[in-house]
C-alpha cells in the first residue's frame, strides 16, 4: 500500500469510532495538514485541539511512541499517534 492508502485507512478507523471527536494529522511544526473537515488545513493544531502540547507532539515524533494526555479542563484526552513510515528505496 502507498503512503495515503495507510492515512487514509487508519484515519477512517478512528473516525468512526462514536467516542472520538476529532481526528488530524499534525506536522512536526504543529500545522494541521489533513482533516475531515477541509477548513482545520493549515490552522495551528493548538487552535483547533485545545490542550494539545507541542512539546509531546516533538516528542512523539522523535520516539515514534504513542502517547496520551489527559486535558483535565476540556475532560478529554488527546492521543498522539506517530506514523513511522520507511523510506521507498
Amino acid at each position: 500500500m502507498n503512503v495515503s492508502d495507510v492515512i487514509e485507512e487508519i484515519t477512517a478507523e478512528l473516525q468512526a469510532h462514536r467516542r472520538i471527536q476529532r481526528v488530524v494529522r499534525v506536522s512536526e511544526s504543529g500545522i494541521v495538514i489533513d482533516a475531515y473537515y477541509q477548513q482545520f488545513i493549515g490552522t495551528a493544531a493548538q487552535e483547533l485541539l485545545v490542550g494539545l502540547d507541542l512539546a509531546q507532539l516533538d516528542r512523539v515524533s522523535q520516539s515514534g511512541l504513542l502517547a496520551i494526555d489527559f486535558v483535565k479542563p476540556a475532560s478529554k484526552y488527546i492521543v498522539y499517534i506517530p506514523l513511522v513510515v520507511p523510506a521507498l528505496s
